[in-house]
């Protein structure tokens, strides 16, 4: 996430990225990553037996708990795809943004506003 994190650095610094003539990245999501969704619409994902063993032995309202607190973390919702892509279709084949509004909470939409802005 350090690309994304300088991203955020020179965006919200102008008196830094102003100084700042190249900017290289390797690997970082630029466009993000629809996997940022899932965990946050979901549940997070460790590793397949781990997360088997979790389930069993932790208390659901433990689980909510983590949940909740992934809601409230800006970074995941700047890994999310850029608004132009669409990476994300309901049953009947409607396709959406995982940055649409109409799919989220409006208690979340200031995580989303501030992704936006992360991809201008």
């Amino acid at each position: 996430m350090s690309g994304i994190i300088i991203r955020l650095m020179l965006l919200n610094n102008p008196e830094i990225a102003e100084k700042t003539d190249l900017f290289f990245q390797i690997a970082s999501p630029i466009k993000g990553s629809a996997k940022a969704y899932f965990g946050i619409k979901r549940y997070p994902q460790l590793d397949p037996i781990f997360d088997r063993v979790r389930q069993w032995f932790q208390k659901s309202e433990t689980m909510g708990d983590l949940q909740k607190a992934i809601e409230r973390c800006y970074s995941l919702y700047q890994l999310l795809p850029h608004p132009e892509i669409i990476a994300l279709h309901d049953e009947g084949g409607r396709q959406y943004s995982p940055l649409d509004k109409g799919l989220w909470n409006q208690d979340i939409h200031k995580y989303i506003d501030a992704a936006i802005d992360v991809h201008k």
